[in-house]
């Protein structure tokens, strides 16, 4: 009865929707965008016509940003907006996103750029802004500040703490590489913004008794991928997570060498409400599950004792360190000041990567990603004299083979 009554194309749009064959551009969202006609370059004492360089660069962005299947996205150039906007207020609300290379805005230092999205996401898109200080250089023009300002731009509000992150608001471990990969916690952040719906969520508030804003992270217990925010002023957090499973929280405040001083609490892994231990494998599993979307109301205290050496840092030489992908390694160099780490190790039951050939003297280890490791953040973690163990970083972002 069903297929004698339904029209061809319904019919047709049915089964490519069951079969998963419907073009993704039926389904997705399109939003415009237009870019100023002209732009600074240091050389130049006027603006000078955008380049098609500036254009492709932007287009890439754009492209990156498309490539999340759970919050289908399109984006359309429609031309060059001849306008000269000097304030951010002067930009209309209809609709269009404007990416202004060409301004007398005075930003406030060190500040380079400035980017705000108008309206709701996706249910009324007024359009947005993205005002770039070309002034200053054309490094504002970078592919990662780029696509950090129009992730913004196209409503992502918040910042991720995680290293290699591109939302990560200190700047992305990728730096001016044009690395066409979103990490997992960009892509959480971009489906929050348009398809809410599609994520797991834990939220709850961090106890420190000190007035920070601490990194939450929730880690997974089989394979150790990451997922991380950052509590607000009065210790409220909320994690985005793609993907169910059993995660441990644990949250870790700023050691020596982010702020200048030396961390005072240690690593507090959840227990219980209220109740935290500072050994990764003994905190309490939180499930997330489809009958089991949204946890809520996490209490979870800091430890007030120091830790029993800081681990705060690793430099990257090579960018495949920082986006590793299945079946390759690469090494990196710890930074920590007290020189009292023995020995470095993955996290899980089952992790999909591994850490080996850890030197003390020179401070390098060695890590490998699984060949069919998941993409997602990883951490370390560092044990030293007497066993005694230490969350570490945020370390490494495991990406798949492009296709």
């Amino acid at each position: 009865m069903f297929l004698r009554k339904t029209p061809y194309s319904v019919l047709l749009l049915f089964l490519s929707l069951t079969l998963g064959l419907y073009p993704k551009s039926a389904l997705a969202e399109t939003l415009r965008y237009k870019v100023s006609a002209r732009m600074w370059v240091p050389e130049a004492v006027e603006p000078v016509p955008t380049p098609d360089s500036a254009l492709q660069r932007i287009e890439r962005v754009f492209e990156l940003w498309t490539s999340v299947p759970k919050a289908p996205m399109e984006f359309k150039f429609v031309g060059l907006s001849a306008e000269h906007y000097t304030l951010p207020h002067e930009i209309p609300r209809d609709g269009i996103l404007r990416i202004v290379l060409d301004s007398d805005y005075l930003f406030e230092a060190p500040a380079a750029h400035r980017s705000r999205c108008f309206g709701q996401s996706p249910d009324h898109y007024e359009g947005g802004y993205v005002f770039l200080n070309v002034r200053e250089g054309l490094e504002a023009l970078s592919f990662p500040v780029l696509a950090h300002e129009i992730g913004h731009a196209l409503g992502i509000v918040g910042h991720s703490p995680a290293p290699a992150a591109l939302m990560n608001a200190e700047g992305p471990t990728w730096k001016h590489w044009d690395v066409r990969a979103l990490t997992e916690q960009d892509q959480a952040l971009w489906v929050d913004a348009w398809k809410p719906e599609a994520l797991y969520r834990i939220s709850g508030r961090v106890e420190t008794g000190q007035d920070q804003r601490v990194p939450v992270h929730a880690v997974h217990v089989v394979n150790g991928r990451t997922y991380s925010t950052r509590c607000d002023a009065g210790g409220a957090f909320e994690i985005l997570v793609m993907r169910p499973g059993r995660y441990r929280l644990f949250a870790k405040g700023y050691e020596s060498g982010t702020l200048g001083e030396p961390v005072s609490q240690s690593p507090s892994w959840y227990m219980s409400p209220g109740k935290s231990t500072n050994d990764p494998y003994l905190g309490t599993p939180i499930h997330l599950s489809s009958s089991t979307r949204r946890i809520e109301g996490v209490l979870l205290a800091m430890i007030d004792e120091a830790p029993p050496f800081s681990f705060w840092e690793t430099e990257v030489e090579d960018i495949s360190a920082a986006f590793l992908r299945g079946g390759r390694s690469a090494a990196m160099k710890l930074l920590y000041s007290d020189g009292k780490i023995r020995s470095v190790e993955p996290y899980g039951l089952n992790p999909d990567y591994t850490v080996r050939a850890f030197d003390p003297v020179l401070n390098e280890i060695t890590v490998m990603a699984k060949r069919d490791a998941d993409p997602g953040h990883r951490l370390f973690i560092a044990r030293g004299a007497k066993g005694m163990v230490q969350a570490g970083l945020l370390g490494v972002h495991l990406v798949e083979e492009p296709k």
